[in-house]
């Protein structure tokens, strides 16, 4: 996974044009300049999002009740995937 904070400042200009290039030049470096003065308040990656008590997730299911499925097989790469990533949500507490 590409993380974004560890690029070079041309690279960071780089992303911001590809996603920001309908903006143009004055409204960029006033985006920038945003980001910037305010990356504190962003999530470096996705384990600084942590918990919240403000809101709960549900998924309306209506009266159809959960249905039994058979435990998924992975391959052993992605298993380990699967376990460096449950490490770090264990890890980040989330």
């Amino acid at each position: 996974m590409k993380n974004r904070y560890n690029l070079s400042k041309n690279q960071k200009k780089k992303e911001k044009e590809i996603h920001f290039d309908d903006l143009d030049s004055a409204q960029r470096t006033e985006l920038d300049t945003l980001i910037e003065e305010h990356e504190h308040l962003f999530a470096k990656d996705i384990y600084d999002l942590g918990k919240t008590d403000v809101d709960e997730h549900t998924i309306p299911t209506g009266d159809n009740h959960p249905k039994k499925q058979r435990l998924r097989t992975y391959s052993p790469e992605q298993n380990n995937f699967i376990q460096e990533e449950v490490k770090k949500i264990k890890i980040n507490v989330i």
